[in-house]
């Protein structure tokens, strides 16, 4: 076993480290952090740091293996499918989680470049070779550990765990605080996200191919990015506390001031004030969806441009009187296949839970100067949900006060609200201080405290930040589509792929068909000698163009079942047992393969 000459093989096996490393090394260890080497009487290398107030070794100086194996303890007969190390130190805790868990997979997140650059000239090879470890990030800026989690939660299936080095905690408090705050919110807004992929997984695919003509036909907001960088924006949601605020959005609609998009139903409030706003946000994908324009269509209200979510619910763009401008969402695999953010430079904008949290990234990715946040109450105010006026919500709904959380309001005050709007609460934090835009300030009087977004009244905001004709109505004009020449060999590429995943999932059939044979007849040899052939076939048709386009996407849900049985099909040894797993559950996700293709494939056709 061959020690490693700095962060060579590491880049070779993660590419996206070496661009990390070579737009960092320049940069010195910060004064504030100091390392160094020491050995113990074992020859078992340790790194001493001390930063700011506090020193100590990244393990245990005389028994760094013992304390390995005591730190992995709690993970004993845990099913888990991933899991994240905060932390490389030495990687001895990883060298013995590779021996504890050797089919396990797992990926390494380190907070600080300096000892990254120190451990791996004392990491072996054969430690970094192995094939479980998926990702290895290192953290260059103070916002990156939330992209990481993102992106990363985001694409890793099943159960994921997360086991930080006891000396990170002690050394770097105040981050492993904020990485295990996010790791738990992230995480919890996928396992939220699966229940909503459940209801409208079918919408968002059916509706990513039914509304592919709207999205090569409309331009893409990121296009007019010049007309609102540095700009002033309101953000209006639909809270109770909008009402109060009307007389103000009039005076900054008429003085030009600001930019007024609307998320969702306070479009409704606006239009029943007289006030068109410059633009109006929807993104979800119910059916129902279409109730937040009627207004705009039943009034046949063309000066008003309509921002969409790329799967939104499609009968809104078939109708809709006024201009229309896209984005696209990550639940749309299908415009970010045939318009990859890598080709238009344009950004894709994350599902959320609340059009609020869309809007918000739509204004920080235009590089908007100041956000302003109106009747965004994530909270009851006088007993109500909703501001009036929106035909198909009742404001006055009570609530119980015995079903409910009381939560702080931007005066210090406790108001009452509810779990789903705490949740949507901190989901707009996480975002705010993910993005880190310029600046955002919360007007909504009465409603919760928001982090990252102070608490100013709207008529404050107006006399301290805002001008008149800041802003240029026509910011419609100069609009340009997508070249369109390169969709129709896409379509080919795609449709190769779909023919593949046919013979995939036929040839897939065969082998369920054998296998259910030889345990039926106990022929143990065979079986053995299929299961390769299976596990081939099946990472053809999950690699397969097609199936990550579609049909993944279709089945998130029972993508992520099948995924936490993996481990345990794997685990076990006896070959009919091990057979009689596959088929129950391989078998039952394929058959829901089969049965959603079947229901998705008169649209494709029409693509």
């Amino acid at each position: 076993m061959t020690s490693l000459s700095g962060l060579s093989f590491l880049k070779a096996k993660f590419p996206k480290i070496k661009l990390l490393i070579e737009a960092e090394h320049h940069k010195k260890i910060p004064k504030h952090l100091k390392l160094s080497t020491a050995v113990n009487q074992a020859a078992q290398s340790n790194i001493f740091a001390e930063y700011q107030d506090r020193k100590a070794y990244l393990h245990n100086f005389d028994y760094p293996e013992k304390e390995a194996v005591q730190f992995l303890s709690s993970l004993q007969g845990e099913h888990i499918d991933h899991i994240v190390f905060y932390g490389i130190g030495m990687g001895y805790h990883i060298q013995h989680f590779q021996k504890r868990f050797p089919n396990a997979t797992y990926s390494v997140y380190e907070p600080r470049l300096a000892i990254a650059e120190q451990a791996v000239t004392h990491i072996t090879k054969e430690v970094f070779e192995d094939v479980h470890w998926r990702s290895f990030e290192i953290s260059t800026s103070p916002s990156h550990y939330l992209h990481f989690l993102q992106s990363f939660i985001d694409r890793t299936p099943g159960t994921i765990a997360l086991a930080i080095l006891p000396s990170y905690e002690y050394l770097f408090e105040q981050e492993t605080n904020h990485f295990k705050e996010a790791f738990d919110q992230i995480l919890k807004h996928k396992r939220n996200n699966m229940m909503v992929s459940q209801k409208f997984g079918l919408h968002w695919v059916e509706n990513s191919l039914r509304n592919f003509k709207h999205v090569c036909h409309t331009p893409n907001i990121f296009q007019q990015k010049p007309y609102f960088k540095d700009k002033p924006i309101v953000l209006v949601s639909a809270g109770p506390s909008l009402e109060q605020e009307i007389p103000y959005l009039r005076q900054m609609k008429e003085e030009q001031s600001a930019y007024i998009f609307t998320a969702g139903s306070s479009l409704s409030v606006l239009i029943n004030h007289g006030i068109y706003p410059d633009a109006a946000c929807s993104y979800d994908p119910n059916p129902l969806n279409y109730r937040v324009v009627d207004k705009v269509k039943d009034q046949k209200i063309d000066r008003i441009p309509l921002i969409f979510g790329s799967s939104i619910g499609e009968h809104i763009l078939d109708e809709y009187p006024g201009e229309k401008l896209h984005v696209i969402t990550t639940q749309d695999t299908v415009s970010s296949y045939f318009f990859p953010a890598v080709n238009t430079g344009y950004p894709v904008v994350q599902d959320a839970s609340s059009i609020a949290i869309i809007a918000l990234q739509i204004a920080s990715k235009l590089e908007c100067g100041l956000i302003i946040l109106v009747g965004q109450n994530f909270g009851y105010h006088n007993g109500n949900q909703y501001a009036s006026g929106i035909d198909y919500v009742n404001p006055t709904q009570q609530f119980d006060p015995k079903l409910s959380i009381q939560t702080e309001d931007v005066e210090g005050n406790m108001i009452y609200s509810n779990p789903s709007f705490l949740s949507m609460k901190k989901e707009m934090e996480l975002y705010i201080k993910m993005l880190n835009p310029k600046q955002v300030i919360n007007t909504t009087k009465g409603g919760a405290a928001i982090a990252g977004a102070n608490f100013m009244s709207l008529t404050a905001v107006i006399d301290q930040y805002l001008s008149a004709n800041t802003i240029d109505s026509n910011w419609m004009h100069q609009q340009e589509l997508y070249p369109l020449h390169h969709i129709e060999p896409a379509k080919y590429q795609l449709e190769q792929e779909h023919q593949k995943v046919q013979k995939s999932m036929v040839e897939i059939q065969h082998i369920f068909r054998d296998m259910s044979w030889y345990v039926q007849e106990q022929q143990i040899e065979s079986l053995s000698t299929l299961f390769p052939i299976f596990d081939t076939a099946f990472d053809r048709w999950l690699n397969n163009g097609f199936s990550k386009m579609i049909l993944i996407p279709l089945n998130r849900v029972h993508y992520e079942r099948l995924y936490q049985q993996v481990e345990n099909i794997f685990q076990e040894q006896h070959p009919v047992e091990k057979a009689k797993a596959i088929l129950y559950y391989y078998g039952s996700f394929m058959q829901q393969i089969e049965k959603s293709y079947t229901t998705i494939l008169p649209l494709y056709k029409q693509l």
